[in-house]
């Protein structure tokens, strides 16, 4: 029954039989009642279908969509849950991760968003590579929501907070997440942090969220559509740290659409960029050498996904 469901499981797939049933594990080890699990199939035909079969108590929808953003979206409108989290179909949710969101939840049920620590391994040595515990990945404001890691997985949401704000937008392929956390700052949602480590990503070659190996091709389209995301949120007019945010994002990911394009000898995109970039800050070159200046006089040698193209 309906007021029974008290947390909902929303994992978007299409063809990863080798990964899913991992996924699906993960939750059923968790032991708790009252967990709803969606699978949003984007119509595989790997033997997804077939897989599936074999977990009835899965609410299953198989159908085309437009894109991952698309089957999260599908997945999370049906649920019923009071809380909702996205699950990967290549990822794996960390023993009682359930219970520590709910837990966070029933002790302050005003919460909008249950934000929690994430981990990073490798798929196939199963070697851990990072793990993403700082404050800084669960605080909820708009520089880390444009220019840190988002790590919406490790998030927990509360549905009457989803359905107030709405869902992800699609002209956003690569990084709708960003923008769907700018708006919940905007919207002022209540977030409340606790320290575990709830969600494990794993990572590989053709990982849509931490792939291993990224292409020249895909990082000049993450570039892209942080150029675009930084122009939507300035044209929203948020606040002043917001905007300080947004045009940072876009003097670092006009920079580096313009590396990738020359690299790949795309006139067009490098055109592209040049204007983007000049539309939301006329100094934006001065800005990256400034920026450029900094990096070279600080000797901290970490390797920062949120500009190195793998996740925008």
């Amino acid at each position: 029954m309906k007021d029974s469901i008290r947390i909902s499981v929303i994992t978007p797939t299409f063809n990863r039989a080798d990964t899913l049933a991992g996924a699906i594990e993960s939750v059923l080890a968790q032991g708790l009642d009252g967990v709803e699990h969606i699978i949003v199939d984007a119509a595989s035909t790997d033997g997804t279908a077939e897989l599936l079969l074999g977990y009835p108590h899965l609410r299953v929808v198989s159908e085309p969509d437009r894109g991952i953003y698309d089957g999260m979206n599908k997945g999370l409108n049906l649920a019923q849950g009071d809380l909702m989290v996205i699950l990967n179909s290549d990822d794996v949710l960390m023993p009682g991760a359930l219970s520590v969101w709910l837990a966070a939840y029933n002790a302050n049920p005003e919460a909008d968003i249950v934000s929690a620590s994430a981990q990073l391994v490798d798929l196939t040595s199963g070697d851990l590579l990072q793990v993403y515990d700082g404050a800084e990945n669960r605080i909820l404001c708009g520089h880390e929501a444009l220019l840190g890691l988002p790590i919406i997985n490790a998030r927990a949401i509360k549905r009457a907070f989803w359905q107030r704000l709405g869902g992800f937008k699609l002209r956003f392929p690569l990084v709708a997440d960003r923008e769907w956390l700018v708006r919940a700052v905007l919207a002022k949602a209540h977030n409340v942090s606790v320290p575990e480590i709830v969600y494990c990503y794993q990572g590989h070659a053709g990982s849509a969220t931490y792939a291993l190996e990224v292409s020249d091709e895909r990082r000049l389209a993450y570039a892209q559509e942080g150029a675009d995301l930084a122009a939507s949120v300035l044209a929203m007019k948020p606040p002043s740290k917001v905007i300080r945010a947004a045009r940072t994002l876009s003097d670092k990911t006009c920079a580096a659409a313009c590396f990738w394009a020359l690299k790949l000898v795309n006139p067009g995109a490098f055109g592209a960029a040049l204007y983007q970039g000049f539309k939301c800050n006329l100094f934006w070159p001065f800005s990256v050498a400034l920026m450029l200046l900094g990096c070279r006089s600080r000797s901290s040698g970490q390797y920062n996904r949120a500009t190195e193209g793998s996740k925008v």
